[in-house]
């Protein structure tokens, strides 16, 4: 493909990039000045990942410019000040585009955690605290061996996890009112653990033990929350439930796996984590807890009287009451930051099916918490007055 323009422009790298994408190609220049040469070296050099090799300059005597490119085998490529998903652009016959989730998606294999990371910059604070703590280096070797760099050199997605833009957030909710922890994995974990430590330590381990499960075994391609509920017993609450494989009757028997194993990795490096299936015992010493597909649940007493199990999760005949108040404060907590909520954005955020989801949020309109508006494909959701 041949690509012409009379000089430099904005959309000239988005273009290489497209070409990159797809199959190659030349674009030509009538006219290069120093400034404009000096802007496209740099535009070059912003695109991720490494291009060496790839694309070759020249200029011609007549002042014409040439930029040969030849198709990448690290696809797909992007400018990585503005992040995978905003700049992987490819060529739909004559026209250059933005690629979708679904085009991303046929670039990544193996285990979520280790795709790569489609934002933009992150940065690692909560990380290199840990790190400088435990008197371990960071250098670009013990990243990949960590999991956080692909072998292309580029963030994976548990780099983001561990990063201080994290999407995660930890909701706690108490009679004293609701906080939320953001950031790190690893300062959420600390910083509610430093909240809950007037918590006897046996009782409080047990919650450790919870709080671990919950961020190692959560199912991050869904946005949700992990849920902290503080009464006379804690509940910790995250999506994922159990993975696919294995039942409840397997998990109470001692059985491991792990949805991210690297990050599993990580933490027991870190002397957080055993993996040896011994989180539950301690779970199940001060309470109980629950597991089924798409949720899981811990419940920790705080007090001496025994914690009965009265329903099950996974029990075709009711649902537990509880998950019904957690994904009301998920639908509540959404709409208090953004102005109104779809039926399809309200199924991502709680891991259910349309039918599901749709009986979730009726109920919370006959209840009066949240409003219904707008008819058809055009009905939001706001909060009630």
């Amino acid at each position: 493909m041949d690509i012409r323009h009379d000089n430099y422009n904005d959309s000239l790298i988005e273009e290489v990039v497209g070409l990159l994408n797809t199959g190659g190609g030349n674009v030509y220049l009538n006219y290069l000045n120093d400034e404009d040469s000096e802007n496209l070296a740099n535009d070059l050099s912003m695109i991720a990942p490494e291009v060496k090799g790839l694309i070759d300059c020249e200029q011609f005597a007549d002042g014409m410019f040439m930029i040969k490119v030849a198709r990448g085998s690290e696809r797909p490529y992007f400018l990585a000040d503005k992040g995978m998903e905003k700049s992987s652009y490819y060529f739909n016959d004559d026209y250059c585009e933005l690629m979708n989730e679904r085009q991303l998606d046929e670039y990544d294999y193996g285990d979520y955690e280790s795709w790569r990371y489609r934002g933009s910059k992150l940065s690692f604070k909560a990380w290199l605290d840990e790190l400088d703590s435990r008197n371990l280096k960071c250098s670009e070797e013990e990243l990949k061996a960590f999991g956080l760099l692909g072998t292309d050199g580029l963030y994976t997605n548990l780099a983001y996890w561990l990063s201080d833009q994290c999407f995660l957030i930890t909701r706690l909710i108490s009679e004293k009112g609701n906080l939320e922890f953001k950031g790190s994995i690893l300062s959420q974990y600390h910083d509610i653990i430093t909240y809950l430590s007037y918590i006897e330590e046996e009782r409080l381990s047990a919650i450790k033990e919870a709080l671990l499960n919950a961020y190692l075994h959560y199912d991050y391609r869904y946005k949700g929350s992990v849920i902290v509920r503080i009464d006379d017993v804690v509940d910790v609450v995250s999506l994922g439930g159990v993975v696919e494989g294995l039942d409840e009757k397997a998990i109470s028997l001692g059985a491991v796996y792990c949805r991210n194993p690297r990050l599993m990795a990580l933490f027991k490096r870190l002397k957080y984590a055993s993996n040896c299936g011994n989180g539950l015992k301690i779970i199940s010493k001060y309470g109980y807890y629950e597991a089924a597909k798409g949720v899981f649940v811990a419940h920790i007493n705080l007090k001496d009287k025994k914690v009965y199990r009265e329903v099950a999760i996974n029990s075709s005949k009711s649902e537990n009451k509880l998950v019904d108040e957690e994904k009301e404060t998920i639908i509540i907590n959404y709409l208090k930051e953004n102005e109104e909520i779809n039926r399809q954005k309200a199924q991502d955020l709680l891991s259910l099916a349309k039918t599901a989801t749709y009986q979730c949020l009726q109920q919370m309109v006959e209840e009066g918490k949240i409003i219904r508006s707008g008819k058809g494909k055009n009905v939001v959701y706001k909060l009630g007055l």
